[in-house]
């Protein structure tokens, strides 16, 4: 996505807020603002200064600063305490919500009117995709840990209408990926935010599971993505392990090989790469990955199961965004993709 006006002053607040986060000394904080500052001085459209050239993209140029910070620091991971707090908050939310979702019908039950994942149990899906999305506030990037209130937000994204929602989409498509044994691409976003990705994905393979009557697979093949290194406060390995994971069948573990935020194609391995050119269904959360994951047909030759399966789930949590989606700051969406950026 391209980088904004707006993006100027984000950055330069989210580069002092890790670098106070890192306690970093005053001529260091001064050098790791120099270089987000000189990456934005070279990136001007010609003859037109109040406009950012597209190629920079606010994510990458971030991605730059954390490692600068990181190396300055001497801190790996400066966010992973903040990390197993958040993935453990989410996890007393859990509970509770298993209960919205599978009631007591965890492994049986009734199905919809044909079987299917986008008929059946259509409230309890709706709930479990609704909570994904509203753990995305999780975003130690923007916001202090003591000041997010996760439950609140649960409640107004459960309770309040989607400004974008094509979740049945996403339903039909499960469908259309459990038919043909196509692979389904979650790329992860936030610790603690994974908790709740657990729970959709368990209500997915529980809805697959009892779609199964007649044909073929009984589960959906899920690879689900987290990064390989430190950024901000995204989800690793170990985040995966701590969100409980091993309890979700059907569920594989795969890196993105980067450790920027978001999914810049040119900052995540070559087997990540390939994973998105044969995925069958791309299930993209939160607003990074949203601002740089623009698949088209023709980026990676993607497109290999004859079909175009993109959905990004996320809160709305700037300006610029907003107004790339057309909806309002603060909203929580189901978009359907590819979404190709002006």
């Amino acid at each position: 996505m391209q980088t904004a006006n707006d993006c100027v002053q984000c950055l330069v607040t989210s580069t002092l807020k890790t670098c106070r986060k890192c306690k970093l000394s005053p001529q260091q904080t001064k050098a790791a603002l120099h270089e987000v500052l000189c990456a934005l001085s070279t990136c001007t459209e010609d003859g037109n200064p109040d406009a950012l050239k597209g190629e920079f993209s606010p994510v990458c140029m971030f991605a730059d600063v954390l490692r600068t910070i990181r190396k300055l620091s001497g801190t790996n991971d400066p966010y992973s305490e903040e990390k197993r707090k958040c993935n453990q908050i989410a996890l007393e939310l859990l509970p509770g919500l298993r209960k919205l979702v599978f009631g007591t019908q965890v492994a049986t039950g009734g199905t919809g009117c044909d079987g299917t994942i986008a008929t059946q149990q259509h409230t309890k899906l709706d709930v479990a995709i609704r909570a994904s999305i509203a753990g995305n506030i999780i975003d130690l990037s923007l916001y202090e840990l003591s000041s997010i209130d996760v439950g609140s937000v649960l409640n107004t994204v459960l309770t309040t209408p989607l400004a974008i929602d094509r979740s049945a989409d996403l339903l039909h498509s499960l469908d259309w990926a459990l038919d043909n044994d196509a692979p389904v691409l979650v790329i992860a976003d936030n610790a603690g935010e994974i908790v709740f990705d657990r729970l959709m994905l368990e209500a997915f393979q529980n809805a697959a599971r009892m779609r199964h009557n007649n044909n073929g697979n009984s589960l959906l093949r899920i690879w689900y993505a987290v990064k390989g290194g430190p950024a901000a406060n995204d989800a690793m390995a170990l985040d995966f392990e701590q969100a409980g994971f091993s309890a979700v069948p059907g569920v594989e573990l795969v890196s993105t090989g980067g450790d920027s935020q978001g999914v810049p194609l040119s900052m995540v391995s070559a087997e990540m790469r390939d994973r998105i050119a044969h995925a069958g269904v791309i299930v993209s959360k939160g607003q990074a990955n949203f601002e740089t994951l623009e698949v088209t047909p023709t980026a990676l030759g993607w497109g290999h199961h004859g079909m175009q399966h993109v959905f990004y789930l996320f809160l709305v949590k700037c300006q610029h965004v907003a107004d790339v989606v057309g909806v309002k700051l603060g909203s929580a969406v189901v978009v359907k993709g590819p979404f190709v950026f002006d």
